[in-house]
């Protein structure tokens, strides 16, 4: 059963580590994923392998301790 088919989860730190896992399996259980991160290369990098996998990813790169950045 995918639990968040038609909805978008944004996940922060998301480029690697729990982020990059929890993105994954928020993947897998439907949802649209929006994945941000201020590490702009392994964030790509993430996308690319989340796309092969066939989950619905986007990428933001940001530093989300900025304000104006995250507006």
């Amino acid at each position: 059963m995918q639990r968040f088919t038609h909805q978008v989860a944004i996940v922060t730190g998301a480029a690697r580590g729990s982020g990059k896992a929890i993105a994954r399996r928020l993947g897998k259980e439907g949802a649209q994923v929006v994945l941000l991160d201020l590490l702009e290369a392994q964030l790509q990098q993430t996308v690319e392998e989340l796309t092969q996998e066939g989950l619905s990813v986007a990428a933001i790169p940001v530093d989300i301790s900025q304000e104006d950045q995250v507006k």
